[in-house]
Parts: structure tokens; C-alpha cells; sequence
């Protein structure tokens, strides 16, 4: 089998132990949380449970619940490579449930709930504690999770470079294996196994069949990100430790080994309830537009029709999401065979091949109310990078670093590029406001987008 795939079957492999196995502690701890309020109640009332006292918890039961698992969730609690050290887990979830019930109590008094003891939050904090410790201690020794082994190659040397060593050395139960150093330079480091210089790196991916890359140095290393970005077929999980700048620059995705923080540039963007949510919208929305526009889309159908000769749709494969090929919807904007002497090129602002009409539905972006279909069908989505020709994709892997990450994510019909940008924008600006689209996803972020995107229709704006 492909060495890449390889590596790709082991990334889902742990991808999907992961789920399970915060979806089965989220639903032990609530389980968990509610019960110890209840046995708190218990303690206060001495075996009773006073209607009007427990009716403010009943009330409160959601939101609690919420707050308390919002709150582990913050303390890295759902991490599962983080339970290794079970004296730090008790730690962060006594903190946890510190903040938590702080949250819950202020809640209750915020919402006006006075008849919820406030004694019964006091005692509440040490039952829950006793409990979900010792059902995490439990879990941990009784039900260890057993991930598939990632062979780790680190890039670069240092204090940090041993440290990172040491960590991955004390999570062997989770697959955690250092392979070896990467070295910068031919001089070797004898404290840690060395499996060649960096100007060996493919090479030593493939023989050593490593799954993993930390990069220490990543300002120092730029060329080598680069490549990595370029090369996905490689199937590495790629990480850096970042230095300040790249902090300060943002949302990252975040992982940890101990103290020292690793941002992926290799990741999925977004999870699978979130694309199920995503996917809802999408449907739901298309419905409703095509009903209302349609009116609007059958006057656009027949002026293409009586203006130029030719079909009213252009049909276009693109590339969507992992590259997969559909055919685009777009209205017909130019003249008839429009690429047969050019061949495939972009359309720039004074393209003689537009037809007057293709002008006015460019500018206000009515060419692409068609694409509504596309939606529905699930090639696209509202909001996402927007879908290029297959040739164009081809083209740009090669030669722009980090643009094969716009493809792990589904089209869209707009996004930050078609907002902010031009038509005539370069591909490598374009690439900019798609990553950063994609590094910061999120529900309000496609709706601020979309309400973007009907000023930009409404006044032309960035059509030019």
C-alpha cells in the first residue's frame, strides 16, 4: 500500500478514537455532574429532596451542565494524549470544577434562581470532584485507549528539541514514537538519535515511514514549510513551534506536548458536526432562494437567451472539496465558444469577450445565482474558497505554497476573497483571505460574509 495513504489511514484511525473517546467522557461526565448535584441536595435536605429547593436545579440542569463541560473542555480535559499524567488531570479537574461551579452560582444569582442553596454549591464541588476523579482514574487504567503508533521525526535542535523528546518518551500508551532528529547540519548531536541532514528530508520520510513532523525552527526552516504545504500526497501531519509573531498573528490551531505549544499547518478545518450543520443550512437555504428568485433567475435565463448567441448556462468543471471534480453552474457571460482560440485563461477587465449583458451580471454577481443548484447538490456550499478550474489547480499546487489547504474544505458560492478581492485579484491574494477564512471557520463568520456579500451585489462593489 502507498505509504501516503498509509499515513492517512492512521490519521482517521486516531481522528475517530479521539471522537469517541471525548464523546464517551462529555456524556459520563454529565451523567456524573447531574448526579453529584443531586446527591449534594441529598446531603443539604438529609434525604429529601424539598420541591421548591430542587425544582431551581431541574430549571437550571441544561445550563449547568454546559458550563461545567465548557469548563473541562478549557482544561484540556477531552485531550486525550494530556491524561497521561494523572496527578496533572486531577489538578486541572479540580480547577475545572472550581471555575465551574463559580460560573453556575453567579448564573443563578444573575437569572434571579435564589430558592437553588448555595450551600448545595459547596458541597456540590466535592462530590463532583470525588466522583469524576475517581471515574477518570478509572477510565484511565481500566480502559487505556490504544492509538496506532506515530513514528515522530523532529526538525531543528535546542533546549526545545530535548524537551519535546522527553514528552513524547512519556506517552508511549498513546502510539507516541521519536524516530529521530532531523539535523540542520551535518554535525551530529550525540544525545539524540540523528537520521540525516535536512537536504535528505523526502528520502527519510519514506524509509524511516514517518507520520509526524515537528519543526522547531520554523522561520529558520521557511523553505522547508513551503515544501510540506505544496506536498500533501506526502500524508504527514505537519506542526511547528511557533515563534511570537505567528501568535500574535492569530487564531491557530492549537495542539500541546506538556508546556510547549505546536501549531498544525496540516489539519482538518472543520469538525464533523459542524460540517453537518453547515451541510443543513446549505439545504434549507438553497430551497428558499431558488423559490424566491426564481422569478429573477427565469428573466436572467431568457435576456442571456435574446442578447447572444449561445446556451443560457456555462457549464465548467471546477475542483471542490479534496480535489473531487463537479460541473459548475454559472449564467452564460460571454461570447459564444468564448476559450476556443485562447484556452483556458482568466477574464480581465476590459475582456472583449464579455457580452454587455455578462458585464452587468458580473458586476452585481448575478451570474452566479445559478450556482444555487451546485448548493443544493452539495458540490458547494454558500461560503469557501471559491472552486477553480482543475487545470488552474494543477497549475497553482505547484507553484503556490500552501494552496492545496483550500481544498480541504467544500466551495463556495463567496467568501472573503470574493468580498474583499477583485476579479481580477491575484490567485496568490486570493490564497491569503482563503486560509485565513479557513483557519478562523465558524457559523457567525459565514454569516457576516453572506451579509458582506449582498452590499457587494447590491453596489457592484470589487467586480471591477
Amino acid at each position: 500500500m502507498n505509504k501516503s495513504l498509509v499515513r492517512d489511514s492512521k490519521r482517521k484511525i486516531i481522528t475517530r478514537k479521539r471522537l469517541k473517546w471525548k464523546i464517551f467522557n462529555i456524556i459520563s461526565d454529565v451523567f456524573l455532574i447531574n448526579l453529584g448535584f443531586i446527591i449534594s441536595f441529598l446531603i443539604r435536605f438529609l434525604g429529601h429532596l424539598p420541591p421548591f429547593n430542587f425544582e431551581a436545579y431541574t430549571n437550571m440542569a441544561f445550563y449547568l451542565s454546559l458550563a461545567f463541560i465548557l469548563t473541562y473542555h478549557v482544561h484540556d480535559l477531552y485531550e486525550i494524549e494530556r491524561q497521561h499524567d494523572l496527578a496533572d488531570t486531577l489538578v486541572r479537574l479540580f480547577q475545572a470544577n472550581f471555575l465551574a461551579i463559580v460560573i453556575v452560582a453567579a448564573l443563578s444569582f444573575v437569572v434571579r434562581v435564589f430558592s437553588f442553596p448555595r450551600s448545595v454549591f459547596m458541597i456540590s464541588y466535592f462530590v463532583i470532584s470525588i466522583m469524576v476523579a475517581s471515574w477518570r482514574y478509572m477510565v484511565i487504567r481500566l480502559f487505556p485507549v490504544e492509538l496506532p503508533e506515530q513514528f515522530i521525526a523532529i526538525v531543528g535542535d535546542g533546549t526545545i528539541t530535548k524537551r519535546l523528546v522527553e514528552e513524547i518518551g512519556k506517552r508511549k500508551e498513546y502510539g507516541l514514537r521519536f524516530s529521530g532528529l532531523i539535523a540542520t547540519s551535518e554535525k551530529k548531536t550525540k544525545a539524540m538519535k540523528t537520521l540525516g541532514t535536512i537536504d535528505k528530508f523526502h528520502e527519510i520520510i519514506e524509509k524511516e515511514e514517518i507520520d509526524r513532523v515537528i519543526i522547531t525552527s520554523p522561520t529558520k526552516h521557511r523553505a522547508l514549510v513551503e515544501t510540506l504545504l505544496k506536498e500533501e500526497k506526502l500524508g504527514l501531519r505537519v506542526q511547528i513551534v511557533p515563534e511570537i509573531y505567528e501568535i500574535f498573528l492569530g487564531k491557530v490551531a492549537i495542539d500541546t506536548l506538556a508546556d510547549i505549544p505546536l501549531i498544525d499547518i496540516t489539519y482538518e478545518p472543520e469538525t464533523a458536526w459542524a460540517k453537518f450543520g453547515k451541510r443543513i443550512f446549505d439545504i434549507v437555504a438553497s430551497i428558499f432562494l431558488l423559490v424566491i428568485l426564481s422569478p429573477l433567475l427565469l428573466l436572467i435565463a431568457i435576456l442571456v437567451k435574446l442578447t447572444s448567441e449561445g446556451p443560457v448556462f456555462y457549464l465548467q468543471k471546477r475542483c471542490g472539496i479534496n480535489g473531487k471534480v463537479f460541473t459548475c453552474y454559472k449564467f452564460r457571460t460571454m461570447i459564444k465558444d468564448a476559450e476556443k482560440m485562447t484556452g483556458p485563461r482568466y477574464a480581465d477587465e476590459k475582456d472583449e469577450r464579455i457580452t454587455p449583458l455578462g458585464r452587468f451580471l458580473r458586476k452585481y454577481r448575478l451570474d452566479e445565482l445559478s450556482q444555487l443548484v451546485n448548493i443544493l447538490k452539495g458540490d458547494m456550499s454558500f461560503v469557501g474558497p471559491r472552486p477553480e478550474r482543475p487545470e488552474f489547480v494543477e497549475e497553482y499546487v505547484k507553484k503556490i505554497p500552501g494552496y492545496i489547504e483550500r481544498l480541504k474544505v467544500k466551495p463556495g458560492a463567496t467568501g472573503l476573497a470574493q468580498i474583499y478581492g477583485y476579479y481580477e485579484t491575484s490567485p496568490e491574494t486570493k490564497l491569503k483571505y482563503d486560509l485565513i477564512y479557513i483557519h478562523n471557520i465558524s457559523f457567525f463568520l459565514d454569516m457576516l460574509i453572506l451579509f458582506r456579500t449582498v452590499s457587494v451585489v447590491l453596489t457592484g462593489k470589487g467586480a471591477r
